[in-house]
Parts: C-alpha cells; sequence; structure tokens
C-alpha cells in the first residue's frame, strides 16, 4: 500500500507554530503577573497585622506602666530622624522592661526608615503611639501609623489609623 505524502508530511510535522508559543508564553507571563501581585499583597498584610500586634503589646506595656506609676510615662519625641532616634530616649515602660528595648528600636521590618514616637500631649489628654517614617532630606517624621491609648472624655483629638 503506497501512503499519500500528505500524510507523512502530517505524520512528522508535530510542533507548534511561532504564534503558539508566543501565545502560551504570553498567557503564562500574564498568570505569573497576577500571581506576583497576589503574593506581594499578602506580603503587605502580613506587615500591617504584624504592626497591629506589635502596638498592641506596646499599649499593654504602657498600660501596666500607668497602672504601677498612676500616670502616663513622659512624652518621647524623635528629636532626630536620621535614622530616627534609635537609642535616645525611651518612655519610662521602655526602659523598665515592660517592652523590649530592641523591639522599640529596630521596626526596620516594617520600613526601612521608621521608628517609634511615645506621645503624650497636653498632660495626658491624649496618649498615642505613633509609628513615624523619616523624610529623606531628614528634617522631621511624618506619622505613618497611630495607636490612641487614651483620648480625654470629650476631646476625640487622637485617631487610630
Amino acid at each position: 500500500m503506497v501512503s499519500s505524502p500528505h500524510r507523512i508530511i502530517s505524520f512528522y510535522n508535530k510542533s507548534f507554530t511561532l504564534i503558539e508559543l508566543l501565545v502560551v508564553i504570553a498567557i503564562v507571563g500574564l498568570l505569573l503577573s497576577i500571581v506576583f501581585v497576589a503574593l506581594m499583597t499578602a506580603k503587605e498584610r502580613a506587615k500591617e497585622a504584624r504592626m497591629d500586634e506589635t502596638l498592641y503589646q506596646v499599649e499593654i506595656a504602657a498600660n501596666m506602666d500607668y497602672t504601677r506609676h498612676g500616670h502616663w510615662s513622659p512624652n518621647v519625641d524623635p528629636n532626630q530622624c536620621d535614622p530616627c532616634y534609635l537609642h535616645v530616649n525611651h518612655p519610662r515602660f521602655v526602659t523598665e522592661k515592660c517592652f523590649p528595648v530592641s523591639d522599640w528600636d529596630d521596626i526596620k521590618w516594617y520600613c526601612s526608615q521608621c521608628c517609634f514616637d511615645w506621645q503624650v500631649l497636653e498632660d495626658g489628654d491624649w496618649v498615642s503611639i505613633d509609628v513615624c517614617k523619616c523624610k529623606s532630606d531628614g528634617s522631621c517624621c511624618d506619622v505613618v501609623r497611630r495607636r490612641c491609648l487614651y483620648d480625654a472624655p470629650g476631646g476625640e483629638t487622637c485617631t487610630s489609623f
């Protein structure tokens, strides 16, 4: 039996065309970019959750300190921002070991130029723990996160974010 020439060509021609390969590569690239964005979003959410937990631990330590001393630890402002104010000033609850000094001084996992700021404003009318991000020019810090611990009745000046 003699085989037809079309049959021989189709038997040996079992490869993909260039267009088919490019379409498959484009689809795979699109799927990988979607997965990458989803993973980055999950990583950011994990950082935010860790910061929420850290701020909660700071709140517990500050409240323990308040219970022990009957007043809030004095205000501690970042007085230099390059790099922030590491190892310069600490609230009383950090120096008395209610909260680890190392965790207070090193929150670079959150952002590379971040530090904590303990705020006790107007004789305790407003108490908050802030996460400050140093400006690139080193002039001061922007508050990127805030956890309000106390706001005097009727004050409504402290807002957590």
